[in-house]
């Protein structure tokens, strides 16, 4: 098992999370949960947050924060 195992599966548990809570349409919780990801992909040598990043996109467009959504939808392609 690699160092950053661990990390990377309460990551993803919490990505799993927050797409639970979004297609509950509970938005504020959703994004917490992504970001609470996001924190632990940033604390370990994992990279690839676009999917994360691809997920709080979708939020913020069903919220109607178009520009916000596009500038997540662009940082996830990087």
């Amino acid at each position: 098992m690699r160092n950053d195992e661990p990390m990377r599966q309460r990551a993803q548990r919490l990505n799993n999370l927050g797409t639970c809570y979004a297609v509950k349409s509970s938005y504020q919780q959703a994004l917490k949960a992504y970001n609470e990801a996001i924190r632990y992909y940033n604390e370990s040598s994992i990279d690839d947050v676009s999917s994360i990043l691809n997920n709080i996109a979708m939020i913020y467009l069903k919220c109607d924060m178009y520009k916000t959504a596009e500038e997540f939808f662009e940082e996830s392609i990087k």
